[in-house]
């Protein structure tokens, strides 16, 4: 999938800011796969019902499925490095004592308040975007997170 600038040989249009920014939504996007499955590891662990497990495990889905998107857009933009995944952020770690007070944290800290973020900030970068490439993978972003 090539961008329109690609396509027209024009990458080096492309400013290093936005692929950058493209590259650090490979590596959120993975992150956030990552946490996700661990937190539904927690929720089997806790006896949670199998149709919320089903829901957790769709969320690891789609996020994985934004970070394939956000790396398509970042090589139709000339980006050729390996996104910077940090390896020790791909997890949870305990707090609590009790399992339910550590899944009541993250899911706080991860679905309440990052997600409710991560909507307008799509939003944001969505509206003024004309590239074919990246409009496709902002609007299926979206779609996934509302």
């Amino acid at each position: 999938m090539q961008s329109a600038a690609a396509a027209q040989g024009r990458v080096s249009d492309v400013p290093v800011a936005v692929r950058e920014e493209w590259r650090a939504r490979i590596a959120a996007e993975y992150t956030s796969a990552a946490i996700t499955q661990h937190l539904v590891l927690w929720l089997i662990q806790a006896g949670a019902p199998p149709d919320l497990i089903d829901e957790g495990l769709a969320i690891v889905v789609d996020e994985l499925a934004h970070s394939r998107l956000s790396h398509e857009v970042y090589v139709a933009a000339g980006g050729d490095r390996p996104p910077a995944l940090v390896r020790e952020q791909l997890g949870l770690a305990r707090e609590h004592a009790r399992l339910e007070e550590d899944i009541l944290r993250v899911a706080v800290r991860v679905f309440c308040l990052g997600e409710t973020v991560a909507v307008p900030l799509f939003r944001h970068l969505r509206e003024p975007c004309t590239e074919p490439v990246a409009r496709a993978a902002l609007d299926r972003i979206l779609r996934d997170e509302v």
